[in-house]
């Protein structure tokens, strides 16, 4: 976004004299531009899967979230910035959460980037709850920690 040519008057000349705005004007003004970064603000989205209880079997039943959402807590652009401070600015996993931090006001953990970088090099980012045998009450569904990412190493799921 640019904004418009903004006009600075002189306030006093070397004799002493105070500027008004009315002088007579000569020549074109000096022209100062100053380049500044936008005020970058996460952008938080919220979906709240209502849970049902369905009248026929009185079983729940947890809605599906919207195509294109997956079961990440972070988007494709932090995903994507993530992967290029660790790629191509060489930044360390520790150096990337500092900068989430300072830069944005976002707290991810270590194991959290280090996820991020790892998943960014295959087509298919983020699970599906289907790919884990989750059902729609959401039993079954995936948790995300480290116990159980060692857990899925060990046993060859990651």
């Amino acid at each position: 976004m640019t904004a418009g040519p903004l006009e600075c008057l002189p306030e006093r000349c070397g004799c002493g004299y105070r500027f008004v705005g009315g002088e007579e004007r000569v020549g074109e003004p000096v022209a100062h531009q100053q380049w500044e970064l936008p005020l970058v603000v996460p952008d938080v989205r919220e979906w709240r899967r209502l849970r049902l209880v369905c009248p026929c079997c009185g079983k729940p039943v947890v809605a599906e979230l919207p195509a294109g959402v997956s079961l990440s807590p972070f988007g494709p652009r932090l995903h994507a910035h993530v992967a290029v401070l660790a790629g191509v600015c060489r930044l360390s996993r520790e150096k990337i959460t500092e900068l989430l931090l300072d830069a944005y006001g976002i707290t991810v953990s270590v194991g959290a980037v280090d996820t991020m970088i790892r998943l960014s090099g295959r087509s298919s980012s983020w699970p599906t709850p289907s790919r884990y045998g989750a059902d729609a009450s959401g039993a079954g569904a995936p948790r995300f920690g480290l116990r159980t990412l060692r857990a899925r190493r060990q046993s060859g799921l990651a």
